[in-house]
């Protein structure tokens, strides 16, 4: 193996700079990405945190949501902590693997592809 390799990738260690504690499950905003806590992270601890895979995230409902197919790009509204298929003033989250009419306050979200 190489003398510059960190980790594979798929889980990243993150220190939690917040001012506030993680629960598993949340979603952690990176700059043009999201993760996914893999445990309870403390205030200024290091902690497990996913950057791949698919994950259920909580997502927008109003009328104008819209429905989100497979295959369509998704980003993560910061405001509202949910996913949505608006482009302003979010970031990037992945995409939509299921058909989820607006209604749905849920979706099956492959992050960051």
């Amino acid at each position: 193996m190489s003398d510059n390799y960190v980790q594979k990738g798929e889980v990243i260690d993150w220190t939690n700079g917040t001012g506030s504690a993680v629960s598993a499950g949340d979603v952690i905003e990176f700059t043009d990405k999201i993760g996914i806590a893999e445990t309870d992270i403390a205030n200024g601890a290091t902690g497990a945190v996913a950057v791949e895979g698919v994950f259920t995230l909580s997502k927008s409902t109003d009328a104008t949501a819209g429905v989100f197919a497979p295959g369509k790009k998704v980003n993560w509204d910061t405001t509202n902590d949910r996913a949505t298929l608006s482009a302003t003033g979010i970031q990037p989250c992945g995409y939509c693997i299921e058909t989820v009419v607006a209604a749905t306050t849920t979706a099956k979200i492959k992050i960051n592809a």
